[in-house]
C-alpha cells in the first residue's frame, strides 16, 4: 500500500510548471553577447567557459524557458545565431548535419510545438535532406544523428558516419513526416534491431537499440 503523503511527494516530482517556476534563468544569461553561458561549476564555483549560441540546437529549449521565466530578455531569442547549411537544395539551420544531425534540430520538439515556425521548417527540412541522402546513396534506411556507435565509440558533433543510422533519429521527425518514418522503422526492423535483450543488470530491454552500422549488421 503506498500512503498519501507518497503520492503527494510523487505528484510533487511531476509537477513540472513547479519546478519550471522556480529556477533562476538570469544566472546564466550574458548580457554582452546576449547568450546563455554554458553552465556553472560548483565544485570551481565558477561559469564554464563556453556559450550556448545557435538556435539550431537543442539549446533553444533553455532559450524559451529563460525568457518565458523571465530571466532573460527577448533578446537571447533575437540574437541566436542563425547559421544556414544546405544538402540537396536543401537549407536547414546550423550546426546542422555533422554538429549533431537531427538531435539537435529536433529535440526542442518533444517539448514545444514547432510547427509552422523557423525551427519546425528547418526540422522538417533538415529530415527530407536526409531522406534524399537515403535515397541517392540507395541505403534501406535514415536516420543520422549524435548516437552510441556499435564499436563502442560515440559519435558526436563531426564524428556522424553514413555507415551509422540511429532509429530515434527518425522518429524526431514523425510530427513532420509519419509515413516515411514509419516506413523506415519497419526497414530498421530487418537488422533485427528491436530483438529484446539482457542487459548487464539482468533486466530484460525491449524497443529499439541506440543504432545499427547497416553495413555490417551490428548494433549498439
Amino acid at each position: 500500500m503506498i500512503s498519501k503523503e507518497t503520492w503527494n511527494s510523487i505528484d510533487d516530482l511531476v509537477d513540472s510548471k513547479k519546478w519550471i517556476e522556480q529556477m533562476d534563468w538570469s544566472v546564466f544569461y550574458d548580457a554582452a553577447s546576449k547568450t546563455l553561458k554554458g553552465g556553472y561549476s560548483l565544485k570551481k564555483n565558477e561559469d564554464l567557459q563556453f556559450q550556448y549560441g545557435d538556435l539550431g540546437t537543442d539549446a533553444r529549449t533553455a532559450f524559451f524557458l529563460a525568457i518565458a521565466t523571465g530571466g532573460a530578455p527577448l533578446d537571447l531569442w533575437n540574437s541566436a545565431k542563425q547559421v544556414v547549411e544546405e544538402r540537396y537544395g536543401i537549407q536547414y539551420l546550423g550546426p546542422g548535419w555533422k554538429g549533431g544531425g537531427l538531435f539537435l534540430q529536433g529535440m526542442t520538439g518533444l517539448f514545444l510545438d514547432e510547427r509552422g515556425t523557423l525551427m519546425g521548417k528547418s526540422m522538417a527540412n533538415m529530415t527530407y535532406a536526409q531522406i534524399n541522402h537515403g535515397w541517392k546513396k540507395n541505403y534501406p534506411v535514415w536516420g543520422w544523428s549524435c548516437c552510441a556507435a556499435p564499436d563502442g565509440s560515440y559519435l558526436g558533433v563531426d564524428k556522424i558516419v553514413d555507415s551509422v543510422v540511429s532509429p530515434y533519429a527518425s522518429i524526431l521527425s514523425v510530427i513532420y513526416y509519419p509515413k516515411q518514418v514509419v516506413e523506415n522503422l519497419k526497414a530498421l526492423e530487418k537488422f533485427k534491431i528491436r530483438t529484446p535483450f539482457e542487459t548487464d543488470k539482468g533486466m530484460r530491454s525491449f524497443g529499439f537499440r541506440d543504432s545499427v552500422n547497416i553495413e555490417t549488421g551490428k548494433m549498439t
